[in-house]
């Protein structure tokens, strides 16, 4: 396989990625400012509690892999292929997270409910939002990594 094509595959790989997390940042922060200042709404305080705490994570996950990672600078087809395989199951993996936060949310949010605790039903209400936003997420993530894919096993 030419070389020149797989560090563009590569490159983009990288790129798609940086895009993906600077958006992250970008939600996480707005989540973070938000929820702080909306805490003293006291009905939704809980809601926007866990709303900026849940964040708090998110940024700094996004700040990480934005600070830290590199490039690819090797271009062999054993290293992109693997590079391009290990983002989709990582991707994979986290879809199975963020189910696992819906389901999470919505029963922290009923039992709440029956037990009449606000704060079980805010943070459950908030854990249900961020993961659909993380499922949501990820699959935009998995289908721009997977066309990179699909690429290279179109040329080899």
């Amino acid at each position: 396989m030419n070389t020149s094509l797989l560090a563009a595959l590569a490159t983009q790989n990288f790129i798609i990625s940086q895009q993906f997390m600077t958006f992250l940042a970008l939600w996480a922060g707005a989540n973070i400012v938000g929820g702080f200042s909306l805490t003293l709404h006291r009905r939704y305080r809980y809601f926007w509690q866990m709303m900026a705490m849940w964040n708090i994570f998110n940024l700094s996950l996004a700040l990480i892999s934005l600070l830290f990672s590199k490039p690819l600078t090797s271009f062999a087809v054993m290293e992109v292929a693997s590079l391009l395989t290990q983002t989709q199951l990582f991707v994979a993996f986290n879809w199975a997270l963020n189910l696992s936060y819906i389901l999470i949310g919505l029963g922290l949010r009923l039992i709440g409910s029956y037990r009449q605790e606000p704060q079980l039903r805010g943070y459950g209400m908030a854990i249900v939002i961020q993961g659909a936003f993380l499922l949501a997420f990820d699959t935009a993530l998995f289908w721009s990594h997977y066309q990179l894919l699909a690429k290279f096993i179109e040329k080899l």
